[in-house]
C-alpha cells in the first residue's frame, strides 16, 4: 500500500505511484482485464448469451486469451459454446444455468466492492476525484494520439 507522499519526491512521482497501486489493486480485485468474472457478467447482462467475436471485440483482447478463459469457464460448467447459426465458423457463447447462478454471485460482490471502495470518501470528495481523474484521463488520452 502506498505510504503517502516522500517530502524529498516530486509530487507528480508519489501521484503516478499511487495510480500504479490503484490499477494492480483494481486488476487483482476485479477480475483483471477479462477474467472470468467479467464474462459471467457480460453474458448475463445480455440475456446469457453473446458471440465469441463480440466478446473479443469488447474485451480489446486477442482470441486466444478470449479462447483460454471461456474454455476453462467451459470445464467449469458455467458455459457452452456453440456453433453459430449464422455463420458457421463462429461461435455464441451460452450460460448455462449453473453459469446464471454464478453470474448473480459475482455480479453482487463486484456491487459490495464497488460500494465499499471509496466509502472512505464522502460524495463531494468523490465527484471531485472523478473530476480530476477525468482531466488527467482527458490529457493523457491526447497525449497518446501526438505518438
Amino acid at each position: 500500500m502506498s505510504e503517502g507522499h516522500v517530502v524529498d519526491e516530486p509530487l507528480s512521482r508519489s501521484v503516478l505511484r499511487d495510480l500504479g497501486f490503484l490499477s494492480a489493486y483494481l486488476h487483482v480485485h476485479s477480475g483483471g482485464r477479462l477474467g472470468k468474472q467479467r464474462v459471467l457478467i457480460k453474458l448475463h447482462d445480455q440475456g446469457g448469451a453473446s458471440s465469441q467475436r463480440e466478446l473479443q471485440q469488447d474485451a480489446r483482447i486477442s482470441s486466444a486469451s478470449l479462447c483460454e478463459t471461456l474454455s476453462k469457464l467451459a470445464d467449469e460448467g458455467f458455459i457452452e459454446r456453440k456453433r453459430s447459426g449464422t455463420d458457421r465458423r463462429q461461435f455464441d457463447v451460452l450460460l448455462t444455468e449453473r453459469g446464471f447462478e454464478q453470474a448473480r454471485t459475482v455480479k453482487g460482490e463486484v456491487e459490495r466492492f464497488e460500494q465499499d471502495c471509496l466509502s472512505c470518501l464522502d460524495e463531494e470528495e468523490q465527484k471531485t476525484l472523478i473530476d480530476l481523474l477525468d482531466r488527467v484521463v482527458a490529457y493523457w488520452g491526447s497525449r497518446a494520439d501526438d505518438g
